[in-house]
């Protein structure tokens, strides 16, 4: 799952619907200090909930990085 925030303000509770229930991880976060991010603090393991979102049946709460992408892989 791919998740960007285009603007910038962080987002500390953002909810999206999510293909697959489970555990999610995150892979990257392109706000981290190595890639010349601010660091700003995300959730790096998240579970779903059951909460339809965007068409699907379950939803993961992400906090999201200003002006950043979030790459998140299943299990």
């Amino acid at each position: 799952v791919v998740v960007l925030n285009a603007t910038p303000a962080p987002h500390r509770d953002y909810r999206i619907g999510v293909p697959r229930a489970g555990t999610y991880r995150e892979a990257l976060s392109s706000d981290t200090p190595e890639f010349g991010g601010s660091g700003y603090p995300t959730r790096t393991t998240v579970e779903t909930e059951a909460v339809p979102w965007h068409g699907f049946p379950q939803s993961i709460r992400l906090a999201l990085p200003p002006l950043g992408a979030l790459l998140l892989l299943p299990g």
